[in-house]
């Protein structure tokens, strides 16, 4: 429980859950692990807020002890979540290390280069994606496939702990048990479909923990595996992340065919529905919408949703910078979202987009910031030796 703990706080120690845990964890991770020892373990009062940015989101925050439980289990199932996604080729790419949205972007756009050899031969697209993912999950349904999972391939002695463990997460509804941060307005808005207060008894799992993430990723490992065996004599590539796919195949007829095919799957057997409304079917040469850039034959174009984001979160560090109020933790955290944002971009032909960028930076931004190579955002060292001389 003590290496749980630890990883835990991995990227995390900082933050205020953290700090307030630390001084009781010995303590406490010893207590937590007895009730763990003795199946009386329940999960504590989670947060509730609404995410605004980048669209209108909930997200349930787990207590503390309780990241410690999902840690422990996600330490013993990702290695075999691991060995399911290598087995499938690595099609899925999110909550993987060494994986993620670049990864998923180049390959679909390698699947185009190989499907329609060089734009040679005509090949088709589809996008799917799963109607309010994480809101619909049947629990019944991933529990059992998880407990499947474990019973026939995990084989340490603690087996009957960790399926506890996996149940008591899985079937957890941490809107009958949590503390609302956000304004009641906020939900007013946001669609029933997107809420577990609204979305009935043993539907949907929290966004927001490890083990959410995680046991998506692998339940959506069955819609891979299917889609390997329709596609199994095609000429064709797939990807996915999370819960939205990409298709690229030569054979339009048999492609338009197999998407009726998918919808039925994750109706029928993982009981939640593919957009049927809003199909994307495209030729290649059309290229591709996905994961904020859009993919077209060697080459990426950053959406304009994404660059506005990026416009937005860069006003939002100027304000501060020029009112005084940015202390060294601020700094951290701008400088972090900043070069995630110039990460992204440099993945596509975006020179423009940052050239516009830059030329929205004040001199109140480089009092505590400098630029390298047009793609970097670091503190500055004087800053950070006066900052160290004062409180957070």
């Amino acid at each position: 429980m003590f290496e749980a703990y630890e990883d835990c706080l991995i990227g995390k120690r900082n933050s205020p859950q953290a700090l307030e845990y630390i001084p009781s964890a010995p303590v406490d991770v010893c207590r937590l692990a007895w009730e763990v020892y003795n199946f009386s373990y329940e999960p504590a009062t989670s947060t509730c807020f609404m995410v605004t940015f980048p669209k209108l989101r909930e997200v349930f925050a787990a207590n503390f002890r309780d990241r410690i439980i999902h840690h422990w289990i996600c330490l013993r199932l990702n290695p075999l979540f691991e060995k399911r996604n290598e087995d499938l080729d690595n099609v899925s790419h999110a909550c993987r290390k060494g994986y993620g949205t670049i990864s998923a972007i180049k390959q679909v756009e390698a699947g185009i280069e190989k499907v329609s050899h060089n734009m040679q031969k005509e090949a088709w697209i589809y996008k799917g994606d799963i109607v309010g993912f994480f809101m619909n999950i049947n629990k019944q349904k991933m529990f059992e496939v998880l407990k499947e999972l474990i019973e026939k391939k995990y084989f340490a002695s603690d087996k009957s702990i960790l399926l506890f463990l996996v149940k008591v997460t899985v079937f957890h509804s941490p809107e009958k048990n949590c503390f609302i941060k956000s304004p009641f307005e906020l939900w007013k808005k946001i669609k029933p479909d997107k809420s577990l207060f609204y979305n009935g008894e043993g539907i949907g799992e929290p966004i927001g923990n490890l083990t959410t993430q995680l046991f998506a990723g692998y339940y959506m490992s069955f819609l891979d595996e299917f889609v390997e065996r329709l596609f199994e004599r095609k000429n064709y590539s797939y990807t996915r992340s999370v819960d939205d796919f990409v298709i690229v195949c030569d054979d339009r007829a048999f492609l338009k065919r197999a998407i009726k095919l998918i919808m039925n799957f994750t109706h029928n057997e993982l009981k939640v529905e593919c957009h049927r409304d809003n199909v994307y079917f495209q030729p290649a040469s059309h290229g591709v919408k996905f994961l904020g850039q859009i993919i077209k034959y060697k080459r990426r174009y950053t959406i304009n949703r994404t660059v506005g984001r990026m416009t937005n979160r860069v006003k939002q560090c100027l304000l501060e910078c020029e009112n005084g109020s940015m202390t060294l933790l601020r700094a951290e955290h701008w400088a972090m979202v900043l070069n995630s944002y110039f990460g992204f971009l440099v993945q596509s032909n975006s020179w423009k987009i940052r050239k516009k960028v830059m030329a929205m930076l004040t001199p109140s931004f480089y009092q505590y910031y400098y630029i390298v190579n047009s793609r970097t955002v670091r503190i500055k060292n004087k800053y950070k030796h006066e900052s160290n001389r004062l409180c957070y």
